[in-house]
């Protein structure tokens, strides 16, 4: 008899979608600076809502909260 070899497959954690006012609430700033770290390419747009509302993923949110803190340490 054979036994059949079954693969468990892991989804990945859902990614946390922000939208640009989340993003402010979080950094501390108007959404219109959020529109401008985009702009820029400080952080980057995973995807837009049905809407047309950019979305930033947390990690990339956290990224960007993470350096511009280091830069006010060093000031």
């Amino acid at each position: 008899m054979q036994t059949a070899h079954v693969r468990t497959w892991r989804t990945p954690e859902p990614e946390v979608l922000l939208t640009t006012g989340d993003v402010g609430r979080l950094l501390g700033v108007c959404p219109e600076r959020v529109k401008q770290f985009h702009r820029y390419g400080r952080l980057r747009a995973v995807g837009r809502t049905p809407r047309g509302w950019v979305l930033f993923a947390l990690e990339d949110v956290e990224r960007l909260r993470a350096e511009r803190e280091g830069g006010r340490r060093t000031r």
